[in-house]
């Protein structure tokens, strides 16, 4: 500490009577320490101890920080920052293990456990383009082009044979209730695939027109609820029943006027609701037919209702699988043939029957 001239040192100026740099120097970075004390985990006293140290000893006794911990941000756990402490490092040669956050999570026999969920995720695949994303339950889907295309194929090309079905019924029948049965089951079957090829054209090719639209697509889920009151009209009234098993004949309208209000109140709003009716309404109806003394054409009405219900898988799956509502469409052809054909040979062709088994 002596008089002298002032001099620089790592741009700073030092004036006589002033510290040694050296000790200034180390008196700074002392500080800068202390600032990020929180972070670098360093004991102050430890460390001016240890450069009063000689070298040789410096190394054995620095203090020694605790587990470092990630400088990722935080994840969110429960609404509150948690911070990860870095995982140790496995031992050299030894597989490493994929976090459950940043790779699948795999089964006793290494199988990917998503791998179902992947299967069935057409978005991330090619197919994706002739789809769009899935919607809110309380709202309804919007297709793609080529799947308006496709809604409006598969149930126009049932149009025509329903109508020749539905005539060739009503000239086999022998008596009134046939004819009437004849008629209630065309009306039915016609206007289920008239219906939906009215509204799948509209939504289409007239989109624009939301109120006609959105009332065709009301009248659609109305007609479901009628064609399967109409698909058991034959076999309900031509079928000889029991005393309780008889009053079906006209419970069964009553639900399907319970389901068209249920349609025309709450529209879109519930869908597992509306699905859950309509099978309800298939279902409850065949414990009567099934109760019949005269079983023919169970395997047959059995095999429809297989492939409506594999259909109903597909009835809310839009977004998620392509062309799911014309696989749809496709079930109930499938199911509504199986249906017609149990009933023109086994209601109005019997003398073929009779022939076949006097053989």
């Amino acid at each position: 500490m002596g008089g002298g001239r002032a001099f620089q040192v790592r741009g700073r100026t030092w004036a006589p009577g002033w510290p040694r740099p050296s000790r200034a120097i180390f008196a700074s970075f002392c500080c800068q320490i202390k600032a990020g004390a929180a972070n670098c985990c360093i004991d102050l006293p430890s460390l001016r101890g240890l450069a009063q140290l000689p070298a040789a000893h410096r190394r054995n006794t620095a203090p020694r920080s605790p587990p470092r911990t990630s400088t990722l941000p935080p994840r969110l756990h429960g609404g509150t920052a948690q911070t990860l402490a870095r995982p140790p490092r496995p031992p050299p040669g030894a597989a490493e293990e994929f976090p459950s956050s940043l790779g699948p999570k795999l089964n006793s026999d290494g199988t990917a456990k998503m791998f179902t969920c992947r299967l069935l995720d057409f978005q991330k695949t090619k197919y994706a383009r002739f789809m769009n994303h899935r919607v809110p339950p309380n709202k309804r889907y919007q297709p793609t082009e080529y799947e308006h295309a496709a809604n409006c194929a598969t149930h126009a090309f049932w149009i025509i044979p329903s109508i020749l079905g539905s005539s060739i019924l009503y000239f086999l029948s022998d008596d009134h209730w046939e004819t009437v049965s004849a008629w209630i089951y065309g009306f039915g079957l016609c206007g289920l695939f008239v219906v939906s090829t009215i509204f799948h054209t509209i939504s289409w090719k007239k989109r624009h027109l939301r109120t006609v639209e959105h009332c065709l697509h009301m009248f659609d889920r109305m007609v479901i609820y009628f064609f399967i009151a109409a698909s058991y009209a034959p076999w309900l009234n031509l079928r000889e029943l029991g005393p309780w098993a008889s009053h079906m004949r006209w419970i069964i309208w009553i639900m399907a006027s319970v389901g068209t209000v249920y349609v025309f109140f709450f529209h879109e709003r519930y869908k597992l609701v509306e699905l859950l009716c309509y099978v309800v309404m298939g279902f409850f109806p065949a414990l009567v037919i099934l109760s019949m003394p005269n079983r023919d054409g169970i395997l047959e009405l059995m095999a429809g209702g297989i492939f409506y219900c594999f259909g109903m898988l597909f009835f809310k799956s839009d977004g998620r699988i392509p062309f799911a509502h014309a696989i749809w469409h496709l079930f109930v052809a499938f199911g509504a043939g199986t249906h017609y054909y149990a009933i023109w040979r086994y209601l109005y062709h019997p003398n073929t029957l009779e022939a076949e088994v006097s053989k």
